[in-house]
């Protein structure tokens, strides 16, 4: 490599860059007027990305799903936060599972936990109580007795 191929820019060290000049006669470091966009380490995201979405798919949680990649439930927090594509299939992929795995849960399970059902019946008791219209209604015992099954 030749003084001309090569950045030039002076150091902190007080010698010149040795990286190799790109385009304006730099290298890629910013600070010597070069672009780092493509240098440096290959983001994890890219590495794994169908493995995360797969994950997903498989309705791993996001603590899960970061283990697949390898990386911490923040990185991949901040992954969703700064890539919008990757943020919308990683939804759609997490949808996908929710949707398969709702299909093998308890409907009243589903209806109890997500929409705050709660499930009452009806029934009928013997109440031996004293009553006074002036008063509220004391039981001293209740019992209840299920109706026999009459499909035999």
């Amino acid at each position: 490599m030749t003084t001309d191929d090569i950045c030039g820019v002076e150091t902190g060290e007080g010698k010149p860059c040795q990286n190799p000049a790109t385009e304006g006669d730099h290298c890629w470091i910013e600070s010597h007027g070069g672009d780092v966009s493509g240098h440096g380490r290959p983001s994890k995201l890219d590495e794994h990305e169908d493995d995360i979405l797969d994950a997903a798919r498989e309705g791993l949680t996001y603590e899960g799903i970061a283990r697949v990649a390898g990386v911490g439930v923040s990185t991949l927090h901040d992954w969703r936060n700064e890539h919008d594509d990757f943020s919308e299939a990683l939804e759609r992929a997490r949808s996908e599972a929710e949707r398969e795995l709702i299909q093998d849960v308890d409907p009243e399970f589903v209806l109890e936990r997500s929409y705050d059902y709660v499930k009452t019946e009806k029934r009928e008791v013997d109440l031996d109580a004293d009553v006074d219209a002036a008063h509220d209604v004391t039981a001293e015992f209740v019992t209840y007795t299920p109706e026999e099954d009459t499909d035999e």
